[in-house]
């Protein structure tokens, strides 16, 4: 993570320092919008309820399978319970274990899909709502100081087309090249 991070600096400064003097470059932190915009909050906070959630059945689920094994004591103290009994709870205890642990692997598993699925929509928002910001702003680039990646650039400031000319342009000269070698 560490060298993504130095990595995409060295990008922004190589970006920064390639730029005429009519570009502008922006940047903003993801991060900090996810924690301080108030959609951010309702997106972090639902996420919390969603974490509360989950350790609330993970206890309920701990406070069944001590209060089953309570129980098994407590009747073989009294000496309700037979050997043969003893297995049969042995083996329901086993099975509660079980099942507390598939319910509580898969209301995880919901958890994260739950909050990133809000994490993504919440980027999603917010981008949309940059790409038109900077827009307006006359902004050539915004890169995001949180995560490696660009937020916004400006359309005359896309190279894509141009370079993906070249790419096919080297790539017929690598199959011509190729099919000459070969005959």
């Amino acid at each position: 993570m560490k060298k993504n991070v130095q990595a995409f600096l060295v990008g922004g400064v190589l970006l920064v320092g390639s730029l005429s003097a009519s570009e502008k470059v922006f940047f903003v932190n993801s991060s900090r919008l996810l924690q301080e915009s108030r959609k951010g909050k309702v997106v972090l906070s639902e996420s919390e309820k969603l974490k509360q959630n989950l350790m609330n059945l993970e206890n309920t689920k701990a406070e069944e399978i001590n209060a089953f094994r309570k129980e098994v004591e407590d009747g073989m103290r009294a000496g309700k319970i037979t050997e043969e009994m003893l297995q049969d709870k042995y083996e329901k205890l086993t099975m509660m274990q079980r099942r507390a642990k598939r319910d509580l692997e898969e209301a995880k598993e919901d958890l994260e899909m739950k909050s990133q699925k809000s994490v993504v929509k919440f980027r999603d928002d917010v981008f949309s709502v940059a790409r038109d910001y900077f827009k307006q702003q006359g902004c050539s680039y915004v890169l995001d100081t949180a995560t490696p990646g660009v937020i916004y650039v400006a359309d005359a400031s896309d190279k894509t087309s141009s370079l993906l000319k070249e790419v096919d342009k080297r790539y017929e000269k690598e199959k011509v090249t190729s099919s000459v070698k070969k005959s």
